[in-house]
């Protein structure tokens, strides 16, 4: 019996019983090779001979083949499906952030049926979620049985954009007289706001 760790098993060989003590039996042989998971039976193939010594003594025996067994329990192995991180500054249009990272599956082994994303305008954290039903893949095979996940969550940041306001200046030679300097300019400002 093994747990399923997406390698091929192999049980091979035979037990005998039943012969009397100096005789050998040959000419047979057991093996099955599996990769997934399920319960699978063991023939014995080929012709047996028993000798005593050089003797063929095979005709004073009723050979009888038993099937063996190998079995591949499913595992439970970890993953985790992440959505991605990104930060923006603000600028009126709309940001999204697409996409996951997967830690944990087996190599060779493809993740599906899952997405995450989200679309947001303003200043703010959004939380991404994982949404769909994970399944596993190896080789077109559905291993989805041997795998627990977790879905953390990823985030859309929008930071606030840094607007500048600056009162203008101005450079007189005195006079004697009163001088003003009025109004400002501003930097920074999204089009159309």
């Amino acid at each position: 019996t093994f747990t399923y760790d997406g390698t091929e098993k192999t049980v091979e060989g035979y037990e005998v019983t039943g012969l009397v003590e100096g005789h050998v039996l040959s000419g047979v042989s057991a093996s099955r090779t599996e990769k997934n998971v399920g319960e699978y039976l063991v023939e014995v193939t080929g012709t047996a001979i028993i000798m005593d010594g050089s003797e063929d003594v095979t005709r004073n025996y009723i050979v009888k083949r038993l099937s063996g067994q190998l079995t591949i329990e499913p595992a439970q192995i970890p993953v985790t499906i992440k959505p991605n991180t990104q930060i923006f500054t603000y600028d009126g249009t709309e940001k999204t952030v697409e996409g996951y990272t997967v830690t944990g599956l087996l190599e060779g082994h493809v993740l599906s049926g899952v997405s995450a994303g989200r679309t947001e305008k303003n200043v703010g954290t959004y939380l991404i979620d994982v949404v769909g039903e994970p399944k596993v893949t190896d080789g077109g095979v559905d291993v989805t049985e041997n795998y627990t996940f977790t879905r953390a969550q990823g985030k859309l940041l929008i930071e606030e954009a840094t607007v500048v306001v600056r009162g203008k200046s101005g450079t007189f030679p005195y006079d004697g007289t009163e001088k003003t300097v009025e109004g400002y300019e501003v930097t920074g400002l999204v089009e159309g706001h």
